[in-house]
């Protein structure tokens, strides 16, 4: 299946933009051994806004594309409907019938007016029923933050499909430029640098279809977009989309550079063990077979860890995992506080330890159910990624805002890095 014959559009335009701007990884090359060598069922799960919704969108588009180059592979768009959180059966179109036995699904969670924070609040529902493969991104255009907000933002969900698929090939796709160069203008192809940046740092495959807008020969604005300045037409601009994607992704493709694999963490899990006692006697047990600190429901009581993170960690977010020992429900009073031990690249200098600064908190509902976890946020999107530090988690019993008559079991912290 070739490319649109249209001004300014061509399959050697294609495949110079492809090779210029776009990125592959050994994932993608995985992917298309389970199709080539039809192990299994695969999945392509699209993850997007109204660019992407609808049956004359790219997620459609590319159905097309891997019919044409699996001929003998059954080819499903699922598409879904928020309105119920699934993908209805009678919704879903075949787009060609196999006879290996074997079938792709593209399960189109395309969602208009959406940013980013829908994959992540929805991810159970998106991905009920299967494992995906393939994990298409592509959002951008209705984010209301701009540049590190944004990267804030985006991060956290990338890392969370990519911890919880880790056998899948994610891609961050870049998005169409804005017809008018205003203020709107700019803050998109901010954060569209910004998906390409994160893309590479997280060693993902990315697709930019924003230079191949821009790179388009002819205006843009006038032959791509609809009259609203910002979505894809049907004629040219969302056949050139899906173009882009196929040319970056097909089977084969050798040309794009790869970025290589670092496999860096991105999480670190800090247990009740590696906590001390501090304020008050909280007690460290043994709960379901599972360490704890008890934290009692009258007095404040508080226990202290020392960690450091890696110095690439510039912001964090931080989650305290609790429970009680028996069918109880309220609210717990959580105040997080830190102090820091040195600077990024260690004990450099003398420090005054002793004073902690309160720079988290969080009232935390405990579910009403014996030995049963929840997980609260502490620190949300924090700066102080990046260096040695001691933390200190305490419980404010005898706080009007402490519902909880019980002791609060702690079991420990993760931490996740933003960016």
């Amino acid at each position: 299946m070739g490319i649109l014959d249209a001004p300014g559009v061509s399959q050697t335009k294609v495949d110079t933009t492809v090779l210029a701007e776009s990125t592959i990884t050994p994932r993608l090359a995985a992917f298309h051994r389970l199709m080539k060598r039809k192990v299994r069922d695969v999945h392509f799960l699209v993850l997007s806004d109204s660019t992407g919704a609808g049956p004359t969108r790219f997620p459609r588009l590319l159905a097309n594309y891997f019919a044409a180059a699996y001929p003998d592979w059954t080819i499903i768009w699922a598409p879904w409907d928020d309105a119920t959180k699934t993908y209805p059966v009678g919704n879903r179109v075949t787009v060609q019938t196999g006879t290996s036995g074997r079938t792709l699904t593209i399960w189109n969670g395309s969602v208009s007016g959406e940013v980013i924070n829908y994959a992540s609040g929805n991810r159970d529902a998106l991905t009920a029923g299967f494992t995906p493969d393939i994990i298409y991104f592509n959002y951008m255009h209705n984010s209301p933050q701009v540049g590190d907000a944004y990267r804030a933002i985006t991060v956290p969900i990338y890392n969370l499909y990519i911890n919880n698929f880790p056998g899948a090939c994610v891609i961050v796709g870049t998005q169409n430029p804005r017809a008018t160069t205003d203020a709107a203008y700019d803050r998109g192809q901010t954060n569209n640098q910004v998906n390409f940046e994160m893309a590479a740092v997280l060693s993902l495959t990315c697709v930019d279809v924003n230079a191949m807008f821009l790179d388009y020969n002819g205006n843009y604005a006038t032959d791509l977009l609809l009259p609203d300045g910002l979505h894809p037409n049907d004629s040219v601009g969302s056949p050139l989309w899906a173009a882009t994607i196929w040319e970056t992704i097909k089977p084969g493709r050798r040309s794009a550079r790869v970025s290589p694999p670092v496999g860096m963490p991105t999480r670190v899990w800090v247990p009740a063990a590696s906590f001390t006692a501090l304020d008050g006697t909280p007690q460290l047990g043994n709960y379901g077979g599972i360490p704890a600190w008890a934290l009692d429901p009258a007095v404040t009581e508080s226990i202290v860890a020392v960690i450091d993170f890696p110095p690439s960690w510039r912001t964090i977010s931080i989650n305290g995992f609790w429970m009680t020992d028996a069918a109880q429900s309220g609210n717990a009073r959580i105040i997080g506080s830190h102090q820091y031990l040195g600077n990024r690249n260690g004990i450099t200098s003398s420090l005054n330890l002793g004073t902690w600064a309160d720079s988290g908190s969080s009232t935390q509902s405990l579910p009403n159910a014996a030995k049963r976890t929840t997980v609260g946020s502490i620190w949300d999107r924090t700066s102080l990624g990046g260096f040695p530090m001691a933390l200190k988690i305490a419980r404010l019993g005898a706080d009007a805002l402490d519902t909880m008559p019980a002791d609060a079991l702690f079991l420990g912290l993760q931490v996740i890095q933003s960016y």
